[in-house]
């Protein structure tokens, strides 16, 4: 199998992004922190891998390849890694979906489409009937009963 490389100078790589978006990026780190905390806690490596498959969330990128990447590990290594402490990177990235997509729903600020979207979901029926298969409800059945819970 043949690679092909690009070498990029250190200098160039410590040029600053003139179109970041510095408050977005602090945004999304504090709301990714204050997720973390509310999340069960696991081991520390299966944490890492959490925190990396939900900032890949919040990126549009909730890919195996990049959670590892982004890890400095293979995609080989990762899988390893977790078939030890068993568990597979579907389920920590179902566990992180079905998380946020509660979350999301109790914000009352998105619609059932626009989580479904910012949880990796092409379509909106496949973000229902995998948290159909969740929760035995559809979103909208979920919130609403989740909510007259909440207003009591």
């Amino acid at each position: 199998m043949s690679h092909t490389r690009i070498y990029i100078s250190k200098d160039l790589l410590e040029i600053k992004n003139k179109n970041a978006d510095h408050m977005l990026f602090i945004i999304l780190i504090q709301y990714a922190d204050k997720i973390l905390e509310d999340m069960p806690d696991g081991s520390d490596f299966i944490r890492l891998v959490k925190i990396s498959i939900l900032k890949s969330i919040l990126n549009n990128e909730a890919t195996i390849d990049t959670v590892a990447e982004n890890l400095n590990l293979s995609i080989r290594n990762l899988q390893k890694i977790l078939k030890n402490k068993n568990i597979t990177f579907q389920e920590l990235l179902k566990d992180t979906r079905f998380y946020l997509s509660k979350k999301y729903l109790l914000d009352d600020e998105m619609s059932v489409l626009q989580i479904a979207h910012s949880l990796g979901y092409k379509e909106q029926t496949s973000f229902i009937r995998a948290f159909k298969l969740w929760t035995g409800e559809s979103p909208n059945q979920w919130k609403n009963s989740h909510k007259n819970i909440s207003n009591i």
